[in-house]
């Protein structure tokens, strides 16, 4: 048996498909959302298609569940992703309300459990001080921010627009396309407990000086 088919049992095991569990939107994308359910090397995603009880057509941003908010969803399954040299274990959940009901009336019966793990927000700071240098993947881009998606570290962040303005004025000369990876420095966190960051050239060489001289010192 295989690395990552151990893995996924183990994970069925602790998390089994059918569950209720409940979980933190940490990011919106066009194709669905991720969810923070408190566990480490994995994320969590709802597949558009798996709550929304409407017409393809009428898929829209507005109709997702805001950022920062717990909702409940029902465990479909686990299973392993490869993102550019990194294996994530990715759980599937649904919040239709189809199934939403039967798994209600399941857990009435005793027949299936209800599963929270709380959120990651102590590890992140814990893990990404302010100051901390990280390369993320540009996974999606709005009028207000841009979002970076971290595979190897299973984090997302967000640069507010206001990180490119330079004296009032939009510069282009830095800003980030979609798929390309950046460096980036930890400023804050975010409600939804999400990074914080800047891509700020002043701030990444400052960051960068700080670095070698620790590693000088140490």
């Amino acid at each position: 048996m295989e690395l990552n088919e151990l893995i996924e049992n183990e994970l069925n095991e602790k998390i089994p498909p059918g569950s209720l569990i409940k979980g933190t939107v940490t990011a919106q994308a066009p194709f669905g959302i991720f969810l923070d359910i408190g566990m480490d090397n994995t994320n969590a995603v709802v597949d558009i298609v798996e709550f929304l009880d409407i017409p393809p057509m009428a898929y829209h941003l507005h109709s997702f569940p805001r950022l920062g908010s717990r909702i409940e969803a029902v465990v479909l399954g686990v299973h392993a992703n490869a993102y550019i040299n990194q294996t994530i274990h990715q759980f599937k959940l649904s919040i239709k309300s189809s199934r939403l009901k039967e798994a209600y009336e399941l857990l009435g019966q005793g027949a299936i459990k209800r599963i929270d793990l709380g959120t990651n927000r102590g590890r992140i700071i814990e893990k990404f001080p302010i100051g901390t240098l990280v390369t993320g993947t540009v996974s999606w881009i709005n009028f207000s921010s841009v979002t970076l998606r971290s595979y190897s570290d299973h984090i997302s962040g967000q640069i507010d627009f206001t990180e490119f303005l330079d004296e009032g004025e939009m510069d282009y000369s830095f800003y980030p396309l979609p798929n390309t990876e950046i460096e980036t420095i930890v400023i804050g966190y975010t409600d939804d407990d999400r990074l914080k960051l800047s891509a700020k050239p002043s701030l990444l060489q400052k960051a960068r000086e700080a670095k070698i001289q620790v590693e000088y010192n140490s």
